[in-house]
């Protein structure tokens, strides 16, 4: 018997089984959530599931959500509902309004006493900070091994999602696009205003990591100091741009995207707010390119 031949044989076998293993992977997409927990989570979060993981088969999908509540909110009962409105397995993270701004003063100490009026258009530098902030710590449970506390490779995922916990994506989304270029992906950017939608994105890791961690670096370089004067755009969607320019990432259109922000009434019903309202009254003149408000 020719042993040898067979082993060969053997091993090519398991060789092709491991590439055709390789080859049928699913890509996985990290979902990083962050924001201010209003409502039902499960209007927007189970509309996510329906129009963009289900829309997606071809894709497996982890979630890592950091989010903040009122103060007096039951804690453990809002986690329980985000959990339920999520795929088994979900990272969340929920502290009271209190805890959050706390963390905020003790990165920037002078947050509080920073304003900017950005050519005429006011901009509350706290919901800015508060924002990236959050951002910031999402990244932070995606990259941190809650067990070991070791850093895991940013390239343990093909895609990274950020999204608000109160975007309620209305129609189906492909995310596909995302995986043929090394950019991230927005709803709306203009190289020419230098804008760059803050309330949804996608990417691969890397370039991800720098889109969520604009806290650590730019922003804090921008107001860090006690009483110096703001140098840089504070506008939301301007400064984005500005940070993702910076840091060298590509910036591509994401076709697609209809969504509102749900905003809910002290009536128990909810509004169904324009994403891109603010951006359409502070630049009137390129509101017809952004996308339409269609839920």
């Amino acid at each position: 018997m020719q042993v040898i031949p067979l082993l060969v044989t053997l091993l090519c076998i398991q060789q092709g089984r491991a590439l055709r293993t390789l080859a049928a992977k699913k890509p996985v997409a990290a979902v990083l959530i962050s924001g201010s927990l209003r409502g039902e989570p499960e209007l927007c979060l189970g509309e996510f599931r329906r129009n963009v993981v289900d829309k997606n088969p071809g894709m497996d999908f982890d979630f890592f959500a950091y989010l903040s509540v009122e103060d007096g909110t039951n804690i453990q009962s809002a986690r329980n509902k985000v959990l339920r409105s999520l795929p088994r397995g979900a990272h969340v993270v929920i502290e009271p309004e209190s805890r959050k701004a706390a963390s905020l003063h003790d990165a920037i100490p002078t947050i509080d006493r920073q304003t900017s009026n950005d050519g005429g258009k006011y901009v509350k530098v706290i919901n800015t900070a508060k924002m990236l902030h959050g951002m910031s710590k999402v990244e932070n449970l995606r990259t941190s091994d809650p067990q070991s506390n070791k850093e895991k490779s940013l390239l343990h995922y093909d895609l990274v999602v950020r999204m608000r916990p109160d975007l309620y994506v209305c129609t189906s989304l492909d995310l596909t696009p995302a995986l043929r270029e090394k950019a991230i992906y927005l709803p709306y950017e203009d190289s020419n205003e230098q804008l760059a939608f803050d309330q949804f994105a996608v990417g691969p890791p890397e370039l991800m990591h720098s889109y969520a961690t604009a806290f650590n670096t730019t922003f804090k370089n921008l107001v860090g100091t006690a009483n110096a004067p703001i140098s840089g755009t504070l506008y939301p969607e301007k400064f984005l741009w500005r940070h993702l320019n910076e840091v060298g990432a590509p910036m591509r259109r994401l076709h697609g995207f209809h969504a509102s922000l749900v905003r809910p009434q002290q009536s128990g019903t909810s509004n169904f707010d324009d994403p891109f309202a603010k951006l359409r009254k502070d630049f009137p003149t390129i509101a017809a390119h952004m996308p339409s408000h269609d839920c």
